[in-house]
């Protein structure tokens, strides 16, 4: 899924957070301003330039059971101000509706906003999931990837899930966003294998003009991940060979939920790394193109 910058939060708040009794772990615990989750890396869209690298047809959908485990782990060691669930596209996982019951009961505190980021093009498969949204006070995010004037057959496929969704949102009471946003920005150079970091040279100045908006922490393979773009590298290195360029960036090392208070204190109070050097110090603005167009045509497009 890609997303516009969005301001998630203003800074990581350093005053240690007292969980309630109730709540798992029910030790102090820090509070941090935002998580996320992918729950597959499938999507049934191709949008040019997915910080998450869905536009690139990965598979592989996380099981409920390996989802569950990670959130227990990491709910005894942070409470995150906003939590999201998403992909590629999370209407894809049959267990959706089951998993956002599964990240409020973590997460019970009401300070923690939750929402679902999703497309909305398959939200008619969960015909449950307004029910589960509705109990656990999490909100439906949904991001609409282009225009009728870029692509009149995708918004024409649009029409009904957002009705559906407002039906939601009146009879449910859900929290309903609908971003359509014009301007995107590239994280990185090319497709496929022919993928490139940016080599501006001045990690401080990507940092400062992030493509993620700075607070896309991620929890993937168990760990937290600084942000999409490299957590969700591995998956384009296993699936094509890719340039010398990126090893620096395929040698990160995430944070593991055993880390000591002090490591997870240091992390999330990090700013400017070195590995932020492989997005651009001065991101442009871009017209995404029609997200419904095959793999072959940006196979044959440079972008």
């Amino acid at each position: 899924m890609v997303i516009a910058i969005r301001a998630l939060a203003a800074r990581v708040l350093r005053r240690p957070f007292r969980a309630p009794p109730e709540a798992p772990g029910g030790a102090t615990r820090i509070a941090v301003p935002h998580l996320e989750i992918h729950i597959t890396h499938e999507c049934n869209l191709t949008c040019d330039g997915c910080l998450y690298y869905t536009n690139h047809r990965h598979t592989g959908t996380i099981p409920i059971e390996e989802l569950r485990t990670a959130l227990a782990k990491w709910s005894r060691r942070v409470v995150p101000k906003s939590f999201a669930i998403l992909g590629g596209e999370p209407c894809l996982h049959r267990d959706l509706t089951d998993i956002v019951y599964l990240a409020r009961e973590q997460w019970p505190e009401p300070a923690t906003k939750m929402e679902v980021v999703t497309n909305g093009l398959l939200l008619h498969v969960h015909p449950e999931l307004p029910k589960a949204l509705s109990a656990t006070k999490t909100g439906l995010y949904i991001s609409v990837h282009s225009t009728a004037a870029i692509s009149p057959r995708y918004h024409e496929m649009m029409v009904r899930p957002l009705d559906l969704a407002r039906r939601w949102e009146k009879e449910y009471g859900i929290e309903l966003e609908i971003a359509e946003q014009s301007d995107w920005y590239r994280g990185y150079k090319g497709h496929g294998p022919d993928v490139e970091p940016f080599e501006d040279g001045d990690s401080q100045k990507s940092w400062d003009n992030c493509v993620t908006g700075q607070q896309c922490f991620q929890i993937s393979e168990g760990r937290v991940w600084k942000c999409a773009p490299l957590a969700y590298l591995g998956l384009q290195a296993r699936a094509f060979a890719l340039s010398e360029k990126w090893q620096p960036y395929l040698d990160y090392r995430a944070l593991e939920p055993e880390c000591t208070d002090a490591e997870l204190a240091a992390f999330f109070e990090k700013t400017a790394e070195p590995v932020c050097g492989m997005c651009p110090s001065n991101p442009q603005p871009f017209t995404k193109g029609d997200p419904l167009l095959p793999l072959t045509f940006y196979k044959t497009t440079p972008t």
